[in-house]
């Protein structure tokens, strides 16, 4: 009798153990978080990224089911990501989010970025990846790449904007300063800045283009400058104008 409840307890232990092993199976996937540092991960390999906001109702509604969609990233061969564009202000600069949550397949060694705009649900996605219907999504133009230029550029003013708000905040918060006194610091700073980068690019300009000597139109007597700084003509000239006396 005893021996049987050892094979008993052994059977219970082996059961536990492959359900364990069962469920870690199919709950391969991660769920990884993208930042504006690590944002370049999604230019290798194929990913499937959702921008959202944790105030966003509609954001709320979708966790569960982009949280399970990412359990099958190892099954459908694609990498399932999510970035909070009230974090990372640049990142969603970058990818010009304009409403939430956005959806974005990222494939082609980050040379394709295409919106996704169908259901929300988890077959619905499935099939986006598996019968590979993004190919039917006409993918964003150069320009406005996230790894562009003209995105690169965007992407690091919101993160500017993002750091003079955080020092507001800090300011304001643990320093006690006035809030007009930080608006008359921001007015003076931008005056400052705006000044000596116009005289940057004034200076750049003028290597780059330098100022053209004008020539005196034919015929107007040429002048010399004498050690002196007297102007007088040159003997050429003056000889010229001469022979055209005598005439």
């Amino acid at each position: 009798m005893e021996r049987f409840h050892h094979v008993l307890h052994d059977h219970h232990l082996f059961m536990i153990v492959f359900i364990i092993v069962g469920s870690c199976y199919h709950c391969t996937g991660e769920m990884q978080v993208l930042t504006d540092s690590n944002w370049t991960a999604v230019l290798q390999g194929d990913w499937f990224v959702e921008f959202y906001a944790p105030w966003c109702g509609a954001c709320r509604s979708f966790e569960p089911i982009w949280q399970q969609f990412s359990e099958q990233s190892d099954s459908l061969g694609v990498k399932i990501a999510k970035a909070d564009i009230t974090v990372e202000s640049g990142l969603a600069a970058r990818f010009l989010v304009s409403q939430l949550p956005t959806l974005y397949y990222i494939n082609e060694e980050g040379t394709s970025f295409r919106k996704y705009t169908g259901k929300r649900r988890i077959d619905n996605l499935e099939k986006f990846v598996n019968e590979k219907q993004w190919q039917q999504i006409e993918p964003v133009v150069w320009y406005l790449k996230p790894n562009s230029v003209p995105m690169t550029v965007a992407g690091a003013l919101a993160g500017i904007g993002e750091s003079v708000r955080f020092l507001v905040q800090i300011l304001t918060d643990q320093y006690s300063v006035p809030m007009w006194l930080i608006i008359v610091g921001m007015v003076v700073a931008t005056i400052v800045v705006g000044v000596i980068m116009g005289l940057v690019l004034v200076g750049i300009g003028g290597v780059i283009f330098p100022a053209k000597r004008q020539q005196p139109p034919r015929g107007t007597p040429q002048k010399a400058v004498t050690a002196v700084g007297k102007e007088v003509e040159s003997e050429s000239t003056a000889a010229g104008g001469d022979t055209k006396k005598d005439k």
